[in-house]
């Protein structure tokens, strides 16, 4: 769900990012925080992701891997 929220958050700051940006009429904030919206996003997105990864490694057992000295 959270994979989800991220995606969507990412998004939608770049759609407004292109829209505050090519509009004078509209300024609703300033075009950084459009920006740090969507690469933040996708940052979030890529640790949690690396995370995730590493903790639900298939085959660690927390056992030693058969290499005995």
């Amino acid at each position: 769900m959270g994979s989800v929220a991220l995606g969507v958050t990412g998004l939608v700051s770049l759609v407004m990012l292109l829209v505050d940006s090519g509009s004078t009429s509209i300024d609703l904030l300033p075009d950084g925080v459009w920006e740090r919206g969507a690469v933040g996003a996708i940052t979030l997105w890529q640790i949690g992701t690396g995370v995730l990864l590493l903790v639900k490694r298939p085959g660690r057992s927390g056992s030693s891997s058969g290499t005995s000295r």
